[in-house]
């Protein structure tokens, strides 16, 4: 059964649904009641930002919810037969368009058949702001209480900028949540964009190009075509120069281990010409926190380039302490690693876009704040961001539960182990071809 709820509507969102559905269902979640007609594809909100039609068909044994919660939309499920557990998701980065859409979760219907609720937020605006989707969640977990009772566990699931949302929720609201699960997650938040300056750095670096020097993303994007890409080459057909920016990109991530070349081609090919932004004219709170100014550069011996000189003269980005600021702004900082309930994260092995090494970092951090035990990191054998099996994350929602509801610590992988080639294959349900090459 399908029905459309209206807490707190916006009066131009009442005024766009009185054009497209004569009725709004009330009463009891519970009840029982005539499903709502279609909402109109698209509702208009105020300012830049429109959603897309939240409703949706639930599974077999369930019930689906949607509506408008302040100024984001909501999709929440729960089982016919629901164990009283409910889990929030905090979905990915969704670009910076102006049309906000609920993702759902992909363990969705791992979920329902084991009696689990979930409920997902829109988030009320786009673009790489995981402040504001930590917000959304935890307004419509407020709503989920207020409608169906206190559950008796509450989990937070976050993938990729969503690991950003789950770190951030438990350092943040203590409290809150039982246990959380990050995939492919920025589990270092502000490091990712910290990342993306000095990877772009590095490159323009090496290539000789002075296109950091550039006055606008468009000209960088000029030079990058023009004498950066020519420079250094293709994963493929690199030159010298390529060679050692690859060689110092896998110092930089994590070292060797499965897959990690072939990541690194995916997002060199597809993601590098849009790196711009943390360098050129930030706008964004994440682009103008970001400082490559701690990162510490490594080329192995037969590269030919000293680390004292290639880390002198790499340019090094500045944050703006407006935004870079624990105390104001903690999450567009580094994070403490002091939390409070067990967290598993997955990550697969050549991811670039939320890059690898973050795992490590957060392992160094959570140990040095004394939380370790909190904390179990498992990783897939996989080449780009998120390409996890169902059966991956399954298994991984299932010992956070046993860890949290009956006290069954589960394994994982030591990140911080000086050989990485066998690294998750304890976790990794489907073995993908060239999976012992590469490394």
């Amino acid at each position: 059964m399908h029905r459309y709820r209206n807490p707190r509507l916006v009066p131009i969102v009442l005024a766009a649904l009185v054009l497209g559905a004569t009725a709004l269902i009330a009463g009891a979640p519970a009840g029982h009641a005539q499903p709502a007609p279609t909402p109109p594809p698209v509702i208009a909100l105020l300012g830049a930002w429109s959603i897309a039609d939240p409703s949706f068909v639930a599974l077999p044994g369930s019930q689906s919810y949607w509506g408008i919660l302040g100024r984001a939309a909501y999709r929440i499920e729960v089982p016919d037969a629901w164990n009283g557990d409910l889990v929030m998701f905090a979905h990915g980065y969704q670009g910076e368009g102006q049309l906000l859409t609920v993702i759902p979760s992909p363990n969705r219907a791992h979920y329902i058949a084991n009696g689990f609720a979930w409920a997902a937020s829109s988030c009320s605006a786009n673009g790489y702001d995981p402040d504001i989707c930590m917000d959304d969640t935890l307004a419509l977990r407020a709503y989920f209480i207020q409608h169906w009772g206190q559950p008796a566990h509450t989990y937070l699931e976050g993938l990729s900028m969503g690991g950003h949302v789950v770190v951030a929720s438990l350092e943040q609201h203590p409290g809150i949540y039982d246990g959380a699960l990050s995939e492919c997650g920025v589990v270092m938040q502000e490091q990712r964009a910290d990342y993306l300056a000095a990877y772009t750095a590095l490159a323009d670096w090496l290539a000789g190009s002075k296109a950091l020097s550039a006055a606008t993303p468009d000209a960088f994007t000029h030079t990058f075509q023009t004498a950066i890409v020519p420079a250094l080459g293709t994963p493929d057909n690199w030159t010298g120069k390529g060679e050692a920016f690859e060689n110092i990109l896998k110092n930089l991530t994590g070292g060797s281990r499965p897959f990690r070349h072939a990541g690194m081609a995916d997002f060199y090919t597809h993601a590098f010409p849009g790196l711009t932004q943390p360098l050129i004219s930030p706008t964004s709170p994440g682009g103008r926190a970001a400082t490559s100014g701690y990162f510490s550069f490594h080329a192995d011996p037969d590269m030919g380039i000293a680390d004292a000189l290639l880390n002198a003269q790499v340019l090094r980005k500045p944050a703006d302490p407006l935004f870079r600021n624990a105390d104001t702004s903690p999450t567009f900082s580094l994070p403490t690693g002091r939390i409070t309930v067990p967290l598993m994260t997955y990550h697969t092995t050549g991811d670039h876009q939320a890059f690898f090494g973050m795992e490590i970092n957060y392992r160094k951090l959570v140990n040095a704040a004394g939380r370790g035990d909190l904390l179990v990191q498992r990783a897939v054998r996989a080449p780009t961001h998120c390409q996890f099996q169902p059966e991956d994350l399954a298994q991984g929602f299932d010992d956070l539960v046993k860890w949290v509801e009956y006290d069954v610590k589960p394994d994982g992988d030591d990140f911080l182990q000086s050989d990485l080639t066998d690294i998750g294959r304890r976790w990794t349900h489907k073995i993908l071809p060239g999976d012992n090459e590469g490394y």
